[in-house]
């Protein structure tokens, strides 16, 4: 009984509980720090299940836009990462030979179009930076939706538009 703390009057009981919100009540912390984890335990164990399974699970899918740009924002990176190699079409050097001057001249064409939307300034002939570049730009693209999702600022959801039709154009280069 010794631990229980008095009261001198009903305004001094009543100043202590508007001193403390309800947020920071032993209640509401057990609840949330122990029994909702154990309470979401079953759903988390069959989700951990279903991604093992099929790659996703019903709880991804609930939330598709966002799990898709976090997953490729954390794979842009790691490809980025570990690259050494990029896809053929990225340099004139990879095409002579193959392709007339007057086709030569269009895909020299192309490739600066997409220098100045990664904002690429080097060589045309280094196929591996461009595509480095081109990475970090998706990549960049990707954090923006993710960003917009969030935020829904304009910004976001433009530079998100404007990364897809290349994204789109070279996902068959996403590899390593």
């Amino acid at each position: 009984m010794e631990d229980e703390e008095t009261y001198d009057s009903l305004d001094h009981l009543l100043r202590s509980i508007r001193d403390r919100p309800w947020w920071k009540t032993a209640w509401v912390k057990f609840r949330w720090r122990v029994l909702k984890p154990i309470r979401h335990l079953p759903l988390s164990i069959r989700c951990f299940i279903q991604r093992g399974r099929r790659g996703w699970s019903d709880r991804d899918m609930w939330g598709m836009a966002g799990y898709l740009a976090r997953l490729n924002v954390e794979m842009l990176a790691e490809l980025r990462r570990i690259a050494h190699g990029s896809p053929a079409g990225l340099s004139t050097g990879d095409l002579e030979g193959l392709v007339d001057p007057e086709g030569l001249g269009k895909i020299e064409a192309q490739i600066a179009e997409i220098d100045a939307q990664i904002g690429y300034h080097g060589p045309l002939d280094d196929s591996y930076e461009r595509w480095m570049a081109m990475l970090a730009y998706f990549e960049e693209g990707w954090r923006a939706f993710q960003t917009f999702d969030e935020t829904w600022d304009d910004d976001d959801w433009k530079k998100f538009r404007d990364m897809m039709p290349l994204y789109a154009n070279w996902f068959g280069g996403l590899w390593d």
